[in-house]
């Protein structure tokens, strides 16, 4: 079984398909891109794999097992981290979320966030951040804890040029030990360590 498996997997919301019939795999040491359209289902098909967006039909898997169930596998980034800028926590508290039930460790947060370049925000609240620098914080969030898949959904957005290409370095390191399903706008770094990219406008194609 891949690390990542979805088989027609489809979501019907807001009164049409926002995914239809998806087939998709994605292993370990593997780096896939999904491209598409702005309303093809990029987002939701993350949210899917994720566990965070239910099937109408079809199923998700990882690792053989349902999201829910592989959660400590996960690493996750969403699009928008715009949400709840009023709630008072610091980024290296939104890091160590990612340890789930296990003991939060702060060593590993802040190592997670020093590899993105990020480790002089470990202490500013989340609200004080640019869209940029949140978009690292959330980076770091996901990469931290040992997980084994990285769904990220436009990880390099409002990041600058040196941002991504530092990015890019450290998920091309991460995809040896792990597999990458990446939301792209055609980010031309992140292309670069592709080891394939899929076109999805509600069902997935080859690039």
């Amino acid at each position: 079984m891949p690390a990542v498996f979805a088989e027609n997997l489809s979501v019907f919301r807001d009164g049409g398909w926002a995914l239809k019939s998806v087939n998709f795999s994605a292993e370990i040491g593997e780096f896939v891109s999904v491209l598409g359209p702005n309303g093809g289902g990029k987002s939701t098909f993350i949210k899917a794999l994720a566990g965070l967006c239910k099937p109408t039909n079809g199923k998700a898997l990882i690792f053989g097992k349902t999201p829910v169930e592989s959660a400590k596998f996960i690493g996750y980034t969403p699009q928008d981290t715009a949400h709840n800028l009023d709630f008072p926590i610091t980024a290296i508290e939104i890091v160590k979320m990612a340890f789930l039930a296990e003991k939060a460790s702060k060593k590993k947060a802040f190592e997670a966030l020093k590899m993105l370049g990020a480790e002089a925000l470990a202490e500013k609240k989340v609200a004080a951040l640019s869209g940029g620098e949140r978009q690292r914080v959330f980076l770091a969030r996901a990469i931290a804890a040992d997980v084994k898949v990285l769904l990220l959904d436009e990880p390099t957005s409002g990041i600058d040029i040196d941002g991504e290409t530092l990015i890019a370095e450290v998920l091309s390191d991460l995809k040896k030990t792990r597999a990458i399903v990446c939301v792209s706008h055609d980010k031309e770094k992140l292309l670069k360590i592709s080891d394939r990219a899929v076109f999805l406008d509600k069902k997935i194609r080859n690039a």
